[in-house]
């Protein structure tokens, strides 16, 4: 069931966008409703988008398993324009905030564990559907 408020949320949609909520929950739910995968929010975002823009990775962060149940939503512009690509480069780009203290070295870098998840998930969205490049010149 999708909220009857602005967001027009999913649970799916929640879950994804909370980062205390576990790959498994994801996959429960997905289980439960595949077309949940497909659902898009007043912003124009699958719950793979949401996923992406909340921070969460490829294989530990249940990103695959989003991409899985909608594989087209790889390539669905938000209401910003912005496919799921490039809202992860703003987010990796731009996010320090999206890090906690035990993700960051103590000069304030992030943590090697942190980075090569956030560029295997840039890299698997590349390789999912490398023709989105296009779209990004």
């Amino acid at each position: 069931t999708v909220e009857e408020n602005n967001r027009r949320w999913t649970p799916l949609h929640c879950a994804v966008s909370n980062p205390h909520v576990t790959v498994s929950v994801v996959e429960q739910i997905l289980n439960l409703d595949m077309n949940a995968a497909h659902a898009v929010d007043s912003k124009g975002r699958t719950p793979f988008h949401l996923g992406v823009v909340s921070g969460r990775y490829w294989n530990e962060g249940g990103l695959d398993l989003l991409f899985q149940a909608n594989p087209d939503a790889i390539e669905l512009a938000d209401v910003n324009g912005h496919i799921p690509l490039i809202a992860a480069l703003l987010k990796y780009s731009r996010d320090t905030s999206g890090t906690t203290a035990s993700d960051r070295n103590v000069d304030g870098s992030i943590e090697k564990d942190v980075f090569l998840s956030q560029l295997n998930t840039i890299y698997k969205l590349i390789r999912s559907s490398p023709h989105v490049l296009h779209s990004c010149i």
